[in-house]
């Protein structure tokens, strides 16, 4: 089966590598054989070995449940709903589709979404099912024979969903060109619009319907994570959300960029100029600035060995500044990760300062379980390092 023919190809680097069950089953056994070999007396590095078999094998079994509840979603159309949950009941009252406000810079008749119960920071608001998942990235020998084959898998796609679905997804929004004449909406324009990357890198997009209906703000309030253990992309709070508060996701660009860079992005891909908090505020050059100086000392990560054999106590201190600069913007706990572990690394190979090494890592755990949620792949890492970490202090 090719990628384009395989629904799981966005899951990015395969872990199972096409093994079946029955591998899967071995892969598990392999791990349980090793524990009775720890029980016996195992060093420290057969135990990170057996760890990691653990873990592997947990992942083979989660991604082995996730394609088998795919199988049945796409083997009866008619049994998807337009929230697409696996448990509707449980978020049916977190969160409400409302008529936004002229007066808040919003066209007129558009849509948001806005919490029916308040949350706390790292607290669940959502999780869905892709409506539709198509390949965006097909082999082709043109541009246009490329872009005809995605067409074709949208529609096919589209083909495949229930009535009721299909009508939810031509009442959402588009913002693209290629719009029939007179300004009717089609439906490529729509999932062009509305695709969500299924993945860091990932080669499907997925097209939610409530996620669909969040607005963007370049400071949200809340985080989106594909889970392909889970099959489902999940919302989090990044910060503390009142009743009846509009719901925000970032469109992108995902990273802090200079007002004018984003401003540039988001009228190109989505045809509108973005009025959040944080757009209003670069008209302060010094807030600019600001960011300017986050992504000189985010990219010194590519410096990273050289800078801590050589001058270990001045990249920490960079380290502090960008954690002290990210929390002046109001930045969400996902940008604050790969500096956090910037820091780990530092501390603990350059200042050989395990205790502000520990410190770092037990923030990034922090950061993760409230952005991709305490059970996802990037939490049990990090949890896994720390503990090893840990038990290395005594």
């Amino acid at each position: 089966m090719s990628d384009a023919d395989d629904p799981f190809a966005c899951f990015g680097g395969d872990d199972s590598n096409g093994e079946d069950d029955a591998s899967i089953e071995a892969a598990a056994g392999g791990a349980a054989n090793t524990d009775k070999k720890e029980e016996n007396g195992a060093d420290a590095t057969q135990i990170e070995e057996i760890s990691r078999e653990a873990i592997q094998a947990q992942r083979l079994r989660q991604e082995a449940e996730a394609r088998q509840t795919y199988a049945k979603l796409a083997s009866s159309p008619s049994s998807i709903q337009p929230l697409h949950t696996s448990e509707p009941e449980k978020y049916a009252n977190r969160f409400e589709v409302y008529e936004c406000s002229h007066e808040d810079g919003y066209d007129t008749g558009q849509k948001g979404v806005r919490a029916t119960k308040s949350y706390k920071v790292g607290e669940e608001i959502l999780r869905e099912y892709p409506a539709m998942r198509v390949c965006t990235s097909h082999p082709a020998s043109s541009p246009e024979e490329a872009e005809d084959k995605f067409r074709r898998a949208v529609q096919e796609s589209y083909d495949a969903c229930s009535e009721i679905t299909k009508a939810a997804i031509m009442e959402l929004s588009s913002c693209r060109e290629d719009n029939a004449p007179g300004g009717e909406k089609t439906l490529h324009a729509i999932f062009s619009t509305n695709t969500y990357a299924l993945g860091q890198g990932a080669t499907y997009g997925g097209l939610f319907l409530s996620l669909s209906r969040l607005n963007h703000s370049c400071r949200p309030n809340c985080v989106h994570h594909w889970r392909p253990d889970k099959h489902c992309l999940i919302v989090h709070a990044v910060r503390d959300i009142e009743e009846g508060e509009e719901l925000y996701t970032c469109y992108g660009p995902g990273d802090c960029r200079l007002t004018s860079e984003r401003q540039e992005y988001l009228v190109e891909r989505y045809n509108f100029r973005c009025l959040c908090g944080m757009c209003q505020e670069g008209s302060d050059v010094k807030n600019d600035g600001d960011k300017l100086e986050y992504e000189r000392i985010n990219r010194f990560h590519d410096n990273l060995p050289m800078l801590t054999s050589r001058d270990p106590e001045k990249a920490i201190a960079k380290v502090e500044e960008c954690l002290e600069l990210l929390q002046q913007l109001q930045m969400g706990e996902a940008h604050f990760i790969p500096i956090l572990h910037f820091g780990y690394v530092i501390a603990r190979d350059g200042l050989r300062d395990l205790d502000q090494g520990r410190s770092y890592l037990k923030r990034e755990v922090t950061a993760l379980e409230h952005s991709q949620g305490s059970d996802s792949y990037g939490a049990i890492d990090a949890r896994e390092l720390l503990n090893k970490f840990e038990l290395e202090l005594g």
